[in-house]
């Protein structure tokens, strides 16, 4: 995704592996990169911006294990993922000079839901 002000990539799963401001000379990335994890022999693709845990009715579960349905445009993008009866989303909009960023989740089932716990991966470098 890329506006003005900033240039956004995203991997293949939607996780944000590049977050940059266009007027920065240092072209400093501001977010955890996959390739340098790699390069340093860190498995930790499950901490990357937009990954998560969440623990639903005692059922951990986490985003890296899933395969997520990723749409978008130049500056737009929307990441889905369905996991004990939940469709967890995540919106993601570049406007002007602002980064907009929401979470939601949606009960697709007549049952309760108990989620005891959410952990969501906000990766800064």
């Amino acid at each position: 995704m890329k506006s003005d002000f900033l240039t956004v990539t995203q991997s293949k799963r939607g996780a944000i592996t590049s977050f940059k401001l266009n007027d920065d000379k240092s072209n400093m990335n501001w977010v955890i990169d996959p390739g340098y994890l790699e390069s340093l022999g860190y498995d930790d693709l499950d901490k990357l911006f937009g990954e998560f845990n969440i623990t639903v009715n005692g059922q951990k579960h986490r985003s890296i294990d899933q395969i997520p349905e990723v749409t978008g445009d130049e500056t737009h993008s929307t990441v889905t993922f369905k996991a004990a009866g939940l469709t967890l989303k995540q919106n993601f909009e570049l406007e002007k000079d602002a980064f907009k960023w929401d979470f939601s989740i949606q009960n697709e089932t007549q049952e309760d839901a108990t989620i005891e716990n959410l952990g969501l991966w906000i990766s800064l470098a």
